[in-house]
């Protein structure tokens, strides 16, 4: 069966493959045709089938409101179909709502509830109501989300389940497509825009298509064509038509696509775009047979000595023309960021690795030909010599090409020189092998130099604009701000304190009124001063210190004198403005500060919130960025460490830039001028990223190379053979080694992406509790409802939590309503509403939960989201605090990426050698049966057949002697039948031969915390007890910075940095960091009259030590406060610390395990702890062990080395 299915395609493959491109071909032109009035036919229909269901759902919603608990309720309709959204009013106001993705106001207005069609802030809706008494209910649907940005994450688009027409909803319906409610008024319009995704995407198959039946038509036209006038007739005619299609433009019916947007890439009028790309290369496809035979069949030496000028030709025109279109091209091709890459990346990559080897058969080609002339050694030597030099030359007068493009194509030509001369044309496994490695390295290093060569300019260019953040258009632009600014009437608030605006509201209406546009470019904060209030600090800032901004670090516009740009970047500011407004008599101090948006925030949304239109350079995200002024470090963005002074970097003083390596990153210093530079940098790839790289790449082309040679001899198929011993033992082993990495793959994906959400939601539990122990630390915080809390007042401290905790944060009322955020302008642009998530309410209000962690989305941003409820002293419910956990998610999932990049490399690496070694194991196993199957060709009966050297001990062994007994016993039979009947013994030894030959074969906080509840300024030792705890908090911080940096697994423990430390020191630190928490008390001894004690070691790691044991012994002890003893002893020798607790001590079988890794008694251990404090006691020849253990505690025992005093 097998057999007939491969003689079928090999005879009728190429109808059945023209036959499926051509119903293909129908197909999407039906579909294209179809996506215009039957869309808007399937819109109607689907909107109808939508206002019934909210009308059947609204019969139900006011018998259930009366009849369910409000609980019951809400888990009910929470889990309603998430196409219809159900809000309930009582009076005018909201009481229930199952989304937060519809803006409403929390009081009923003009705009919602109502009925029909209305436009929120983000998009459009249409809206079922129904009054019963007081109570409103509200059945919505969505029609279309319509962001007020438009970004990589908030894209709009049709809810579900309605077709994406893509087209923009308007109230206007005379000149749109109209949809009508079921009595067939006319509702709102849908109108037409110029091209929709889909229809791209249909394009861009329609004109594969189109290329493929081409190629198709006319490869079969070329193997009919018999004569060499045919075949220059089909080349020249190729040519004709390519030059047709560009000179008319066949393919404008394209230009709307990316595949044929100049912006992605455009050369010449030749090569205007990268579709054309494309085309000329299915042109060259075509051709290609055809000027093969014209080669093969040239015997004129001329033509010969032609095609030799060709190769350095060549040589030179193909890398660079590669590298034109790399220069000219947005298209990404760092192949060591392969995360990164795109559709088109790969389309260009296939292309080169594709044309790489058809120039290598080209090589062959001209090389046969010349060795059919019989060339000497001495012209053969003078031709090379010739060949070679003109290349160097040419390139070091002409094209100034890298050296090592001209080392690969040498490396490719040599490939060609040594089959044409030595192996006769002819090619085998190693030579395909060797051609595919030379393409995969050459296109990896090649393509890694320029890419690094454009990022150098990029980077450089990013440097210069950086370097300078003075902006004339702002300063242009605030001439006209100013004007709308003075006459504004939103300012008429600032004059009376009874109507004075927050900072927050005073902010979203200048942002709305008259900082738009250009202006989002900036993040633009306002301040202002009543005469009598000009000691108020408004979001953390007084009147004084804008003034003395200005006054010290403010240089005066030239255009405005009111704005003062900041030279020296003090606080991030690039502008501040200094308005003067005087109404009535009545004088306001009004001021503004600009942040540049250029480099992103590092907390809460830092992409969410800037449109696309904002000149902001997303690709800084991948860099280190520092900023010197007046050789002091102002800007540190990033993972590099810089130093604080710019003179550190050496004393060049010259203007301009330099590139210089250092601790594995590659920086760009830009000097302005001698004190003032930027400095961009990033990481070095290592060597073995260029190894993998060429290995997946080696991979994909012997993919393609295998595919390229099973179509060239598939009409050559022998069926008859099958498939042979040794590709069936290639098969299975490389398949296995596949299943296997694969599997792995796929386990540690799984395991990782568990790891991270472990991760984040411990993150945001940690931020959590350090948020609500702040809020438990003040008093006043907690002495009224967050509905009654001054709202600017509200808003600065969720600012200042914002800030120290590094994460956005939400304050809810009891209710569910919000009661303020460090992120205004999420609500104020409609991105959330003001309700809380209903399905986190339920969960906290009717579950009862004591904390609810989730994933939420705006747009397609995706991130989790905590929620605890907050209770003041009396356990009165405060309201809910919501954590949202986002920036640290990018930061994660980019480690992720590159763990996922390594295992990639990894896998494909071992992949490669896999698959060599899987072929040398096939050979060696089958070598032995191919060299029986060699002796059986090659026996003759009656003639002497040498027997077979095999002396290993197998089953081939066995079958080796097996066959050289056989021999021996049928070359005696042959004797004798030769001498009674020859002709048959003859027979008869033929039939025994045939016979015989068938038969064988991955406690900081709290001290803080508590120093700020017991914290007395009059208290006469509270600076003594301030600079002890900060000394030792300062201790410990370096501590964990150091082990961070340097850790990166439990297996891999930096080494100590070994010094003279003093024992008694180091123990008071440890004791001093527990000093200001009354529940916790640690002392310690000193047994002997020594009152300094040295030891050998490093004083990080000893101190990650005894924090360890000690925090151990804390969460050990059951009896308030927890009391740790340290005591000290010491001989000549050794020091001996003791640390005792009084826990309820350790079971005797866990004594054995408990230094043991991934061994842990704590729910919320990694039991990673005690190991890494052997492994660090052990690593400074030392010892620990639990010296004794009871119910009434239990003494940890340290052993180290000491060093004697002098």
């Amino acid at each position: 069966m097998f057999k007939r299915i491969i003689q079928f395609f090999a005879r009728r493959g190429y109808a059945l493959l023209l036959s499926a491109c051509f119903l293909l071909l129908a197909g999407l032109l039906f579909n294209l045709k179809k996506s215009g009035s039957e869309d808007i036919e399937s819109f109607q229909r689907v909107f109808l089938s939508q206002v019934a269901k909210a009308k059947d759902q609204l019969r139900w919603i006011p018998k259930d409101w009366k009849e369910l608990s409000k609980g019951d309720f809400s888990k009910k309709y929470n889990h309603l179909e998430n196409t219809l959204f159900v809000h309930v009013y009582q009076g005018d106001s909201l009481v229930f709502w199952n989304t937060n993705k519809c803006p409403v106001n929390r009081f009923a207005d003009l705009h919602f509830p109502s009925q029909g069609v209305i436009q929120l802030q983000n998009g459009w809706y249409y809206s079922q109501l129904q009054k019963s008494g007081s109570d409103i209910f509200v059945v919505t649907f969505g029609i279309k989300r319509v962001f007020p940005i438009t970004n990589a994450q908030l894209k709009d688009y049709f809810f579900r389940p309605f077709p994406p027409v893509h087209g923009t909803v308007s109230l206007v319906t005379e000149k749109n497509h109209t949809v009508f409610d079921e009595r067939g008024e006319g509702v709102f319009g849908i109108g037409e825009v110029n091209q929709s995704p889909d229809n791209e995407r249909l394009l861009t198959l329609i004109f594969t298509d189109v290329l493929a039946i081409l190629f198709l038509i006319f490869f079969r036209i070329n193997r009919s064509l018999k004569t060499n006038t045919a075949r220059w007739a089909f080349v020249f005619g190729i040519l004709l038509l390519r030059y047709l299609s560009l000179r008319f433009d066949w393919f404008e019916w394209m230009a709307n696509t990316s595949l044929f947007d100049p912006g992605l890439m455009a050369l010449n009028n030749w090569i205007p775009d990268f579709g054309e790309i494309l085309v000329w290369f299915v042109s060259l496809l075509m051709i290609f047979p055809s000027l093969g035979k014209l080669v093969r069949q040239a015997n004129n030496k001329y033509i010969v000595y032609l095609l030799l000028l060709l190769v350095p030709v060549l040589m030179m025109v193909y890398p660079q023309l590669i590298k034109l279109i790399i220069v000219n091209s947005t298209i990404p091709i760092h192949l060591s960021e392969l995360l990164k890459l795109n559709v088109f990346s790969i389309v260009f990559i296939f292309l080169i690795g594709l044309s790489s080897l058809f120039l290598i058969q080209f090589y062959q080609l001209v090389m046969e030909k010349w060795r059919a002339m019989n060339p000497g050694k001495v012209e053969r030597f003078g031709v090379l010599t010739a060949l070679f030099s003109s290349v160097i030359i040419a390139n070091e007068w002409i094209f100034r090409l890298h050296g090592f493009w001209i080392i690969w194509m040498f490396a490719l030509l040599t490939v060609s020189l040594i089959v044409s001369f030595r192996f006769n044309g002819t090619w085998n496994f190693t030579f395909y092998l060797l051609a595919t490695f030379l393409v995969s390295f050459g296109i990896t290093m090649n393509l890694e130099m320029e890419a690094k060569k454009k990022e150098r300019e990029e980077r450089l260019l990013f440097a210069n604009q950086l370097a300078d953040d003075r902006d004339i258009n702002a300063e242009v632009d605030f001439t006209r701000a100013k004007e709308k600014l003075i006459t504004e009437p939103f300012l008429k608030r600032l004059f009376h304190h009874d109507t004075k605006p927050s900072f927050s509201e005073l902010k979203e209406a200048m942002e709305y009124q008259v900082f738009k546009g250009y202006w989002d470019r900036y993040d633009v904060d306002f301040y202002y001063y009543l005469e009598d209030s000009l000691g108020v600090r408004l979001n953390g800032m007084y009147k004084k210190q804008l003034d003395e901004l200005i006054e010290r670090h403010g240089l005066r516009s030239e255009i405005d004198s009111s704005l003062y740009y900041v030279k020296d970047y003090t606080s991030q500011f690039n502008y501040v403005f200094s308005l003067p407004i005087e109404r009535n008599g009545v004088k306001v101090a009004f001021y503004g500060t600009m942040k540049s948006k250029r480099i992103p925030e590092k907390i809460g949304f830092p992409r969410l919130l800037i449109s696309k239109q904002t000149a902001v350079f997303e690709s800084l995200e991948r860099y280190s960025i520092a900023k010197y002024f007046n050789n002091h470090l102002v800007l540190n963005y990033g993972a590099y460490s810089y130093p604080t002074s710019l003179r550190i970097l050496g004393d060049n003083e010259e203007q301009g830039h330099q590139w210089y390596e250092k601790d594995g990153f590659e920086h760009l210093i830009f000097k302005k001028s001698m004190t003032d530079a930027i400095i961009l940098s990033k990481t070095i790839p290592s060597w073995l990223s260029y190894l993998t790289t060429t290995s997946i790449l080696l991979v994909c082309f012997g993919a393609m190379l295998t595919l390229v040679l099973l179509l060239k001899q598939l009409n050559q198929v022998r069926v008859s053979n099958g498939i042979s011993m040794i590709t069936k033992i290639q098969l299975v082993l490389i398949g296995l080694i596949v299943i296997s990495l694969g599997g792995f793959s796929i386990a540690s994906t799984t395991m990782l992406s568990g790891q991270y959400r472990s991760y984040s939601t411990d993150q945001i539990r940690e931020k959590e509790k350090s948020v609500i122990n702040d809020i438990n630390s003040r008093q006043r915080f907690t002495s009224e409802k967050f509905s009654d809390k001054n709202q600017e007042e509200l808003d600065y401290q969720l600012r200042r939590w914002s800030k120290v905790f590094l994460a956005d944060i939400n304050l809810y009322q009891s209710d569910g309503i919000l009661a303020g955020t460090s992120r205004t302008k999420i609500y104020n642009m409609g991105l959330l509403s003001e309700q809380m998530n209903p399905k986190a309410l339920y969960e906290l209000q009717f579950s009862m939960r004591s904390e609810f962690i989730h994933e939420e989305n705006i747009g397609s941003l995706v991130y989790l989201s905590g929620y605890v409820p907050v209770f003041n002293h009396e356990n009165e419910l405060l309201g809910y605090l919501n954590i949202l956990h986002f920036d640290q998610r990018n930061v994660f999932e980019e480690q992720l990426r590159q763990f996922f990049v390594a295992i990639l490399n990894v896998f494909m690496l071992l992949l490669v050698l896999s698959i060599l070694v899987a072929l040398l194991v096939s050979s060696w196993l089958t070598g032995p049966l191919m060299l029986l199957r060699k002796s059986f060709s090659q026996f003759e009966l009656g003639k002497n057949s040498s027997q077979i050297n095999y002396k290993a001990q197998d089953e081939i062994g066995s079958l080796v002697a097996e066959y050289n007994h056989k021999l021996n016993e049928l070359a005696e039979a042959a004797a004798k039948l030769a001498q009674s009947e020859r002709e048959s013994a003859w027979r008869e030894m033929a039939k025994q031969v045939a016979h015989e030959i068938k038969n064988p074969l991955t406690p900081m906080k709290l001290s803080i915390q508590h120093l700020q509840r017991v914290f007395d300024p009059n208290d006469p030792k509270a600076a003594e007890r301030i600079e002890r705890v900060t000394g030792s908090l300062i201790e410990q911080i370096d501590a964990l910075t150091h082990i961070a940096n340097e850790f990166s697994n439990f297996a891999k423990l930096p080494q100590p940095v070994i010094a003279e430390i003093d024992l008694i020191s180091l123990i008071e630190a440890v004791a001093a960091l527990f000093d200001s928490d009354t529940s916790i008390q640690v002392e310690w001894e000193l047994t002997g009259p020594e009152s300094k004690i040295l030891i050998p070691g490093d004083k990080e790691m000893l101190l990650r030590v005894l924090n360890n044991v000690v925090s151990n012994g804390i969460q050990a002890a059951t009896l308030t406060p927890a009391h740790i003893v340290i005591s000290v002893e010491a001989n000549e020798n050794l020091v001996f610390i003791r640390v005792k607790d009084n826990g309820t001590g350790i079971p005797e079988d866990q004594i054995q395990t408990i230094f043991e890794p991934y061994f842990t008694t704590k729910s919320n251990g990694t039991g990673l702890g005690l190991a890494m404090v052997k492994q660090i006691v052990e690593t400074h020849h030392g010892s620990i062990e639990i010296e004794k253990t009871s119910s009434e505690g239990t003494t940890v025992l340290i052993t180290l080395p000491r060093l004697k005093n002098e």
